[in-house]
């Protein structure tokens, strides 16, 4: 037998092979796809199930609330009640004046004292004795009030008022004596319990001058007080209130004023 080296034989692992150049273009060709059309294969799968809804509705972009600016409050100072002075004139110093009420008989009887009887007409002297005891009371008021008028102060200023003339202090003044125009408190709370009650309320003022919201800024702890402060105030909403200084009025219109609602300045 003769065997040529050019004659067929099956092919073996330890023999040599050759790619040809269709074999690499083909292979590059594979690589390309791998990389290439599988991913896009898959968004398009993804992007059709979003379109149909089977991934489910997309999440929310919730955009956050844009802040509001903060309110500017003015803190009311009130103005005392008085007069412009004459200058290189001191204040007058308060000196308390004596009650002209009559005194108050003692409870311890006396022994030595003779047993006075008494008259028919003694209503009628008890009566009299009433009237000069609120006569006394008014001429103590009437005493108080010329007292504040020698003071250094303002005559829209207001008897409790602390501060020295100024025309912004005088209007905040003005606006508390508007709420506090027929402001009464309930009888059930003790006049020692108002003492120390206060609650501060912040109002809105709009730029027509008019009572605006309100909200309690500082309450007093006592909910029948402070029901009566919301109580007036609710009544105001939507009135009429002086019209400030035009020097003034750029600080109130438009602005909101804190005012305190002080328990020793409520009437019953």
């Amino acid at each position: 037998m003769i065997v040529d080296a050019e004659d067929w034989r099956p092919p073996s692992a330890f023999g040599r092979s050759s790619l040809r150049p269709g074999d690499w273009l083909a292979g590059l060709l594979a690589a390309l796809a791998a990389h290439t059309a599988v991913p896009v294969a898959v968004g398009a799968v993804a992007g059709l199930l979003a379109v149909t809804g089977l991934l489910g509705p997309e999440p929310e972009v919730v955009e956050p609330a844009p802040e509001e600016p903060p309110v500017e409050i003015i803190e009311a100072k009130l103005v005392k009640l008085g007069r412009q002075l004459p200058k290189h004139k001191l204040p007058n110093k308060e000196v308390p004046t004596a009650t002209q009420a009559p005194p108050k008989p003692s409870d311890k009887p006396n022994p030595f004292a003779k047993k006075i009887e008494t008259p028919p007409d003694a209503g009628i002297e008890r009566s009299a004795d009433d009237m000069l005891a609120i006569l006394g009371n008014r001429a103590d008021e009437l005493s108080k009030r010329k007292f504040a008028w020698d003071q250094e102060g303002d005559i829209n200023g207001i008897e409790e008022g602390t501060e020295k003339p100024g025309e912004g202090d005088v209007y905040a003044g003005i606006l508390y004596n508007f709420f506090r125009r027929g402001w009464t408190v309930p009888t059930s709370i003790t006049d020692e319990e108002l003492k120390s009650l206060k609650c501060t309320v912040v109002v809105d003022i709009t730029e027509d001058a008019k009572v605006g919201g309100f909200r309690v800024a500082n309450a007093s702890g006592n909910s029948d007080f402070d029901d009566s402060v919301r109580l007036r105030v609710s009544q105001a909403e939507g009135a009429q209130l002086p019209q400030p200084p035009e020097s003034v009025a750029a600080q109130y219109l438009g602005r909101s004023v804190s005012l305190r609602f002080l328990g020793p300045h409520a009437r019953r």
